[in-house]
């Protein structure tokens, strides 16, 4: 006898689009339901239903992507802009600076002695010289 859960279950599916196959797999490789009980209940359904259902040829992983991906809600997220790109970068950068500077600060690990630059050091002299030449 066919379960009636399956059969509920498979008309739902089928009214939201989704594909018998892909169906099946979710039931079976889920673990739900073994594959016979899950081949049974199409089988009725298809007997029951004068529009038989129809069982497609095995999609490739992309059209199955492609499902799912149609299927998420994306409206919420938005094209990020060039300029706040370009500012969280700048961000991250003088960070990475910072810390270095801190690092050699508390002599745990001086990386500017070691590459023999101080962005610092230049920046400081580029400002201070710009109000000399004022």
């Amino acid at each position: 006898m066919v379960d009636e859960e399956i059969i509920k279950y498979i008309k739902e599916q089928l009214a939201k689009g989704f594909s018998v196959n892909d169906i099946r797999n979710y039931l079976v490789n889920g673990g739900y339901y073994t594959q016979g009980a899950v081949d049974e209940a199409i089988v009725f359904l298809n007997n029951q239903s004068r529009k038989p259902v129809q069982q497609q040829k095995e999609e490739e992983p992309s059209s199955n992507i492609k499902s799912v991906m149609n299927s998420v809600n994306l409206s919420g997220i938005k094209e990020m802009p060039l300029k706040s790109i370009i500012l969280y970068i700048v961000v991250i950068i003088m960070g990475i600076i910072v810390s270095f500077k801190v690092l050699a600060y508390f002599e745990i690990f001086d990386f500017y002695a070691l590459i023999g630059f101080d962005p610092f050091a230049v920046l400081g002299g580029a400002i201070s010289g710009g109000f000399l030449m004022k």
